[in-house]
Protein backbone atom coordinates (compact mmCIF):
# COMPACT_ATOMS: atom_id res chain seq x y z
CA UNK A 1 0.00 0.00 0.00
CA UNK A 2 1.36 3.42 -0.76
CA UNK A 3 2.05 5.25 2.32
CA UNK A 4 0.49 9.31 2.06
CA UNK A 5 1.81 12.32 4.20
CA UNK A 6 -0.49 14.59 4.68
CA UNK A 7 -0.27 18.07 6.29
CA UNK A 8 -2.85 20.15 7.29
CA UNK A 9 -3.89 22.42 10.43
CA UNK A 10 -7.37 22.02 9.60
CA UNK A 11 -8.77 19.44 11.46
CA UNK A 12 -12.72 19.88 10.23
CA UNK A 13 -12.35 19.66 7.15
CA UNK A 14 -9.11 17.54 6.69
CA UNK A 15 -10.79 14.71 9.14
CA UNK A 16 -13.05 13.52 6.45
CA UNK A 17 -10.38 13.51 3.57
CA UNK A 18 -8.18 11.41 6.03
CA UNK A 19 -10.78 8.81 6.35
CA UNK A 20 -11.72 8.83 2.62
CA UNK A 21 -7.59 8.86 1.91
CA UNK A 22 -7.31 5.97 4.50
CA UNK A 23 -9.47 3.43 1.85
CA UNK A 24 -6.80 3.37 -1.11
CA UNK A 25 -3.10 4.75 0.94
CA UNK A 26 -1.28 4.56 4.20
CA UNK A 27 -1.81 8.03 5.73
CA UNK A 28 0.06 9.80 8.20
CA UNK A 29 -1.17 13.00 9.05
CA UNK A 30 0.97 15.86 10.67
CA UNK A 31 -1.21 19.37 11.65
CA UNK A 32 1.69 20.69 13.46
CA UNK A 33 4.45 22.43 10.86
CA UNK A 34 7.31 21.32 13.25
CA UNK A 35 7.05 17.62 12.83
CA UNK A 36 7.09 18.11 9.43
CA UNK A 37 11.26 18.20 8.69
CA UNK A 38 11.47 15.21 11.21
CA UNK A 39 8.85 12.93 9.23
CA UNK A 40 10.13 13.74 5.97
CA UNK A 41 13.89 13.28 7.43
CA UNK A 42 13.23 9.74 8.83
CA UNK A 43 10.51 7.83 6.93
CA UNK A 44 9.82 6.91 3.22
CA UNK A 45 6.77 8.56 2.00
CA UNK A 46 5.36 7.88 -1.58
CA UNK A 47 2.93 11.08 -1.89
CA UNK A 48 2.72 14.06 0.33
CA UNK A 49 -0.25 16.07 0.73
CA UNK A 50 0.64 19.65 1.50
CA UNK A 51 -1.88 22.60 2.64
CA UNK A 52 -0.19 25.87 2.21
CA UNK A 53 -1.82 28.18 5.03
CA UNK A 54 -0.78 26.86 8.27
CA UNK A 55 0.70 28.86 11.29
CA UNK A 56 4.27 29.87 11.52
CA UNK A 57 5.89 27.63 14.03
CA UNK A 58 7.31 29.67 16.78
CA UNK A 59 10.94 28.32 17.00
CA UNK A 60 11.62 28.50 13.38
CA UNK A 61 15.26 30.14 12.62
CA UNK A 62 13.88 34.07 11.44
CA UNK A 63 15.99 33.97 8.32
CA UNK A 64 14.11 31.27 7.35
CA UNK A 65 10.58 33.30 7.09
CA UNK A 66 9.75 35.71 4.54
CA UNK A 67 8.21 39.09 4.93
CA UNK A 68 5.37 38.21 3.14
CA UNK A 69 1.82 38.90 4.67
CA UNK A 70 -0.27 37.07 2.53
CA UNK A 71 -0.72 34.23 4.34
CA UNK A 72 1.30 31.50 2.46
CA UNK A 73 5.02 31.60 4.14
CA UNK A 74 4.43 29.07 6.18
CA UNK A 75 3.46 26.30 2.98
CA UNK A 76 6.17 28.13 1.34
CA UNK A 77 8.85 27.28 3.93
CA UNK A 78 7.50 23.94 4.21
CA UNK A 79 7.69 23.21 0.35
CA UNK A 80 11.07 24.27 0.68
CA UNK A 81 11.97 22.04 3.37
CA UNK A 82 11.07 19.29 1.67
CA UNK A 83 12.13 19.50 -1.39
CA UNK A 84 15.50 19.58 0.45
CA UNK A 85 14.98 16.39 2.36
CA UNK A 86 12.84 14.70 -0.32
CA UNK A 87 13.63 16.76 -3.57
CA UNK A 88 11.94 14.21 -5.65
CA UNK A 89 8.74 13.25 -3.79
CA UNK A 90 4.96 14.19 -5.56
CA UNK A 91 3.65 16.65 -3.55
CA UNK A 92 -0.19 17.52 -3.68
CA UNK A 93 -0.64 21.74 -2.80
CA UNK A 94 -4.02 21.72 -1.75
CA UNK A 95 -5.11 24.71 -0.64
CA UNK A 96 -8.13 27.43 -0.95
CA UNK A 97 -5.40 30.27 -2.19
CA UNK A 98 -3.73 29.98 -5.39
CA UNK A 99 -0.15 28.42 -5.69
CA UNK A 100 2.88 30.28 -8.08
CA UNK A 101 5.56 27.45 -6.33
CA UNK A 102 5.31 24.49 -7.79
CA UNK A 103 8.11 22.40 -9.77
CA UNK A 104 8.26 18.75 -12.32
CA UNK A 105 7.23 17.05 -9.32
CA UNK A 106 4.41 18.68 -7.23
CA UNK A 107 0.76 19.99 -8.56
CA UNK A 108 -2.09 22.19 -7.46
CA UNK A 109 -5.80 21.42 -6.24
CA UNK A 110 -7.84 23.58 -4.96
CA UNK A 111 -10.00 23.52 -1.59
CA UNK A 112 -12.50 22.16 -1.70
CA UNK A 113 -12.06 19.43 -4.16
CA UNK A 114 -14.14 15.94 -4.75
CA UNK A 115 -12.09 13.58 -2.61
CA UNK A 116 -11.99 11.19 -6.11
CA UNK A 117 -10.06 14.20 -7.63
CA UNK A 118 -7.91 14.03 -5.29
CA UNK A 119 -7.52 10.41 -5.05
CA UNK A 120 -6.60 10.26 -8.47
CA UNK A 121 -4.38 13.12 -8.99
CA UNK A 122 -1.95 11.56 -5.81
CA UNK A 123 -2.17 8.01 -7.76
CA UNK A 124 -1.31 10.15 -11.07
CA UNK A 125 1.25 11.79 -9.67
CA UNK A 126 3.06 8.69 -8.06
CA UNK A 127 3.08 6.49 -11.13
Amino acid sequence: MMTILLIDDDRVTMEPLYDLLAYDFDVHWIQDAVAVDQEVKTKKYDAIILDIMMPPPNDWDPEDKTNSDDGMSTGKILFKRIRSFAPNIPVLIYSARDCDFLDEHSTYLSKPDFAATIIDTIKELIK
